[in-house]
């Protein structure tokens, strides 16, 4: 909630009044509130001239604001701005305006929140008052972000910075600057971010300015985050903690969130947990209605993750409750998105889809593109968990359309578009996908994901029995992982193992795995174990060991929902009861198998809906892939060529100054 400015300074009768009901223990604080609030009513009917009045009615203004009550705080507002302009003061006036404009933004009146912040803004620049000014437009820019409007909120902070400029004010320069790099972080340009970051921090040092300092920390530690940076991000939130004191609870509260998410990100729940605990209850004992939906959303997801699903649905349904009361649509879709994926998890088919489709109905009221792609992207997995692969392209293809100029997204897209041609054995078109996600993440240094992109292209090669080919692959991403501190190393294990494996080296095979398998626990990764156990138990069919180990992987596949490793699991016990003369578990296993086989392994029912009902989309996006590389082979030539002619101009005036 953007806090209601508080009046200059609260009549002396009241501020002892506040004093005295801080004594007050059996009141409720609610009874506290109202209490005040009829104090203040009081006060502005025994006010002695104008000017109490004013400042009364300003107060009221604020009180019923953090209350909650809006219609009485836009009624008293507009009494303060009609007894401003009577008295012809023209900052109140300016104050009356601001307190509108952060009315009409709490209750997501837009256009009306922006009328009146640049109404504010225009007298303040009349009156030279260039720093609360510059709080207008920063206001602005709050508005045009929750429309989506970026260029407009661009111009908002270019503003702010051209006034501190204007009277040589740094700290309003680096805000400005902080300002841009937080946009460029919710458009996902994370490398612009970090230079506008960097340099607001140059003005910050200049001035010893402790608060922004904290701020561009914390906003440099998010932003390696996302590239997959963990060893940077950490480092950032460590050179943080100096400026964050024991009695700032917020700052506090926002370190230790977000060091709960970076841990979250690698997959380090068990980490993550206690971070996000620590800043839920932070935020709780400040009644931060906006944290406390941010990190329980957070802890709802972790808890997912951990597949402890009882305990985390308390937490999804207080973000969701916190979503509907703020009347935020951005909030409500990102809540209706952590259902989905609490009913997804479980395999309730209907029931994620349904979340999902409110979700975006709700943030394209929004008009929030990012949120509306971060569904689809969801819905896709869903599809991919449940083997229903045409459905998940389209899923896919949808978040595509939405990502117009998101490097950091289509890099993301193509990863999983191609791992859905992979799952259908369409090897050529997934390399095509994997190797244009690789240039894309490459281009924006998006370390994180080049690294999954070369374990994808490892599995595929190892498939086609080029282990040579697979090995490298895999050595490369481990290579990035631990350069870059960056998770997932069991991925590569289990991949490096199964490859050694297959390739008849079965000792590095079996230290690979274990080493995985055991990471795979520590992370609560059912998914990954599953995958282990396949890979173990492969080589020991139709032993006792490859049946025990086959069994491991059936309820590891079962608990992460995920068909095609149910599919391959039924498929080594069949073979391994067979083995044992055990008819009747044998049969059962291959029918459980070859059900899943026809639902999933359906290469014509995936080409007829590429063809048909997605083909357009499908084939479009192909196409530009191929404009792209053939415009970057261009560009490589014309950069060859150029740096030819200027070679020969300066061989041809190396030759001219040796002749004169």
């Amino acid at each position: 909630m953007t806090p209601i400015p508080k009046n200059r300074f609260l009549p002396g009768s009241l501020l002892v009044l506040c004093i005295l009901m801080g004594f007050c223990p059996r009141l409720h604080a609610q009874d506290k509130d109202h209490l005040l609030l009829d104090s203040l009513k009081y006060v502005l009917d025994q006010a002695p001239n104008d000017s109490l009045r004013l400042k009364t009615t300003f107060n009221l203004v604020y009180q019923h604001y953090i209350v909650g009550e809006y219609d009485e705080s836009i009624q008293y507002n507009e009494a303060a701005l009609e007894l401003s302009r009577a008295l012809g003061s023209k900052p109140d006036e300016a104050d009356a305006l601001e307190r509108y404009g952060v009315l009409y933004m709490t209750l997501a009146d837009f256009e009306k929140a922006l009328e009146n912040q640049a109404k504010a803004a225009e007298i303040r620049k009349e009156l030279g008052d260039i720093r609360l000014m510059a709080g207008n437009y920063s206001a602005m820019s709050n508005v045009y972000q929750q429309q989506s409007r970026w260029e407009e909120a661009t111009q908002a902070n270019q503003a702010i910075i051209a006034a501190g400029e204007e009277i040589g004010d740094r700290e309003l320069i680096g805000t400005g600057l902080l300002n841009l790099g937080l946009l460029d972080y919710k458009n996902r340009r994370f490398h612009h971010s970090i230079s506008r970051m960097e340099e607001a921090l140059e003005h910050f040092y200049a001035i010893n300015y402790a608060r922004g300092i904290a701020f561009a920390y914390n906003n440099l530690a998010i932003a390696h985050r996302n590239l997959g940076h963990y060893r940077d991000a950490m480092s950032w939130f460590t050179k943080m903690q100096p400026y964050t004191r024991e009695s700032d609870v917020r700052g506090r509260t926002r370190l230790a969130h977000n060091i709960g998410f970076a841990h979250y990100m690698r997959r380090d729940f068990d980490q993550a947990l206690p971070f996000a605990q620590e800043a839920y209850s932070l935020r709780k004992s400040v009644n931060d209605e906006v944290g406390v939906f941010s990190t329980a959303q957070l802890l709802g997801s972790i808890l997912v993750q951990q597949g402890q699903f009882a305990d985390a649905r308390p937490y999804l349904q207080e973000a969701f409750t916190l979503a509907q009361a703020r009347e935020n649509p951005t909030e409500r879709s990102t809540a209706y998105l952590g259902l989905g994926i609490w009913h997804a998890r479980q395999g309730a088919f209907d029931s994620a889809l349904i979340q999902f489709d409110r979700g975006i109905a709700m943030a394209q009221t929004a008009t929030d593109t990012a949120i509306q792609a971060r569904i689809h992207e969801e819905i896709g997995n869903f599809f991919v968990q449940e083997g229903l692969y045409p459905q998940a392209l389209e899923g896919y293809l949808a978040c595509l359309q939405l990502m117009e100029g998101n490097a950091f997204g289509k890099g993301t897209i193509y990863r999983k578009l191609g791992e859905v041609l992979a799952q259908q054995k369409e090897w050529s078109e997934a390399i095509e996908y994997y190797e244009q996600s690789i240039v894309i993440n490459e281009s924006i240094d998006h370390t994180g994901a080049v690294a999954d992109v070369l374990v994808a292209l490892g599995d595929i090669f190892r498939e086609q029995e080029e282990y040579d080919r697979s090995i490298d692959y895999y050595q490369q991403s481990l290579a990035l992982r631990e350069e870059e501190g960056i998770g997932g190393l069991a991925t590569v294990w289990q991949g490096l193992g199964a490859t050694y494996l297959a390739s008849g080296q079965p000792e590095l095979g079996n230290q690979y795995l274990n080493q995985a398998l055991e990471k795979h626990r520590q992370e609560q990764n059912p998914e990954g174990m599953a995958e282990t156990y396949l890979s173990l138990a492969q080589p020991n069919e139709g032993t006792a060991r490859g049946l025990t180990l086959a069994r491991q992987a059936l309820k590891q596949a079962e608990t992460s929902r995920q068909k095609d490793l149910i599919r391959d699991a039924h498929e080594l016990l069949a073979t391994a009861y067979e083995t044992q003369n055990q008819q009747g578990l044998a049969y059962y296993h291959y029918k459980r198998y070859r059900g899943l086989q026809d639902s999933l392994f359906n290469r014509e029912n995936v080409r007829q809906l590429a063809q048909l009902e997605l083909g357009y989309a499908f084939d479009q996006e192909k196409d530009r892939i191929a404009r792209d590389r053939e415009q970057e082979e261009l560009r490589y030539q014309a950069e060859l060529d150029r740096k030819t002619v200027v070679q020969y101009a300066l061989m041809g005036g190396a030759v001219l100054l040796l002749v004169l």
